[in-house]
């Protein structure tokens, strides 16, 4: 019963995890394009969010002060969603 528990109490870390780091990315972008984060769809392409080159320079600026300086300056290329650049992050740091 405790392993069932415990089971549950993980995947509620790993849904609050995923929330907060939806948000705060959602909140980075927002400052780059002018939008409030709540107006984020985290499934939306960020290409239609008019994202271009030096926007996601700027976004990688803020990303590094969040994560460190290791990040790869292609993510925003590599993951076009919100929802898919926070999977690949907790994948990556949740073993870190």
């Amino acid at each position: 019963e405790s392993l069932d528990r415990d089971s549950t109490i993980d995947n509620d870390r790993s849904e609050l995890l995923i929330e907060k780091l939806q948000y705060k990315l959602k909140v980075l972008l927002g400052e780059i394009i002018k939008l409030k984060a709540s107006a984020i769809d985290s499934e939306e392409p960020l290409e239609s969010y008019g994202i271009d080159s030096i926007m996601i320079t700027k976004l990688n600026q803020k990303l590094s002060d969040v994560f460190g300086d290791n990040l790869s300056k292609t993510l925003f290329y590599e993951y076009q969603t919100i929802y898919d650049l926070t999977q690949y992050l907790i994948k990556e740091y949740e073993s870190k």
